[in-house]
């Protein structure tokens, strides 16, 4: 892991200009101490305080209840988070398995994170790159990178996020340093080990890759709220349409409405009483029964976020393969609907 104090070790050695270093440090520690005061301690290492609504509780345990039992789920867990970076509604029906604040496997609800820290690396990619991707996955030196809605066709960067491409992202992220993905997702708070490509692959989807419910709403929070430091350009990176059209492209994205010919027959995300934006979570690899979490984290409303939302639910590996956008993101509309509209 790279230690932020290397930043600086050159400027000590800057003996021969002894006269001119004092003007220069000086002007440095000035430039260092300005974007201090932007950044520091950065937004993205912080979690929320927990200032608990009983209100908001109440319709967030309500509607994780209702939807928990449609899915047929061994348990849920639910983070709410205000516009003021307040955690105000928590629901674990089972802490011992999944803890808002624990460890869970990210899944894809990670990828805008993926491409973003491959965008502030200056690669080139932005809402305008484009990959070609096949319904038999990215194959890898270890392993084949599979979508759960296969296909051979080509996307944008936001098409990659709407469309939940695990594929997708693997060839956007094909030329990028495995070393600096790991410092990249070290300076967003999530703490990984990544050793080669493959590692860096695995990552990329949410794959092996831990962290807390919490957190990964906070990030999204942080999102929303235009926290991320200026550097990482999420204006330019095609994130944030890619959270609108995963919600709101009926032909592409994971959260939007499901159509039975011309008829929209169930609704998932999206709302026409409430924008929202956001990603489903789920991850597949070779088998696409090796998962059994899914998640939907909601920002709404769009265009003036107040709230962040995540639902996760865990399902047996022994049930039907359920449906992040439906089973999640229906669960996280209501929540909206009710907390915008009461």
């Amino acid at each position: 892991m790279t230690s932020n104090g290397n930043k600086l070790k050159s400027y000590s050695n800057m003996k021969f200009f002894q006269s001119f270093s004092a003007f220069v440090l000086a002007g440095l520690a000035i430039g260092f101490a300005s974007c201090g005061s932007k950044q520091q301690p950065s937004a993205l290492l912080q979690e929320p305080e927990t200032n608990i609504i009983d209100s908001l509780q109440q319709i967030v345990a309500e509607e994780v209840a209702a939807q928990m039992g449609k899915v047929q789920a061994e348990c849920a867990c639910a983070v709410l988070i205000n516009k003021d970076g307040q955690l105000v509604a928590i629901v674990e029906t089972a802490p011992d398995t999944i803890s808002a604040s624990g460890d869970i496997e990210a899944g894809s609800i990670i990828i805008p994170f993926s491409i973003l820290a491959a965008h502030h690396n200056a690669l080139g990619i932005d809402s305008s790159s484009t990959v070609s991707i096949t319904k038999w996955g990215y194959m890898t030196d270890k392993f084949i990178v599979l979508d759960s809605h296969p296909m051979d066709t080509t996307l944008k960067v936001r098409d990659v996020i709407a469309f939940s491409s695990n594929p997708g992202t693997c060839q956007l992220l094909q030329d990028f340093s495995y070393y600096i993905f790991e410092r990249r997702f070290n300076e967003m708070g999530i703490l990984n080990e990544t050793r080669n490509k493959s590692d860096m692959f695995c990552h990329a989807i949410g794959m092996e890759l831990c962290t807390s419910p919490i957190h990964i709403a906070w990030l999204y929070h942080c999102l929303g709220q235009g926290l991320f430091p200026e550097e990482w350009d999420v204006v330019s990176s095609g994130v944030i349409e890619g959270l609108h059209d995963c919600v709101w492209n009926n032909n592409l994205g994971t959260a939007s409405a499901r159509k039975w010919g011309d008829r929209i027959v169930e609704y998932r995300a999206q709302s026409a009483r409430v924008p929202i934006i956001g990603k489903t979570g789920s991850a597949f690899m070779n088998s696409p029964f090796r998962v059994n979490l899914i998640s939907f984290v909601g920002i709404f409303p769009k265009n003036e976020p107040q709230y962040t939302c995540l639902v996760l639910f865990k399902t047996s590996q022994n049930s039907p393969l359920c449906n992040a956008g439906n089973e999640c993101g229906s669960a996280v509309r209501r929540i909206a609907e009710r907390i915008m509209l009461n």
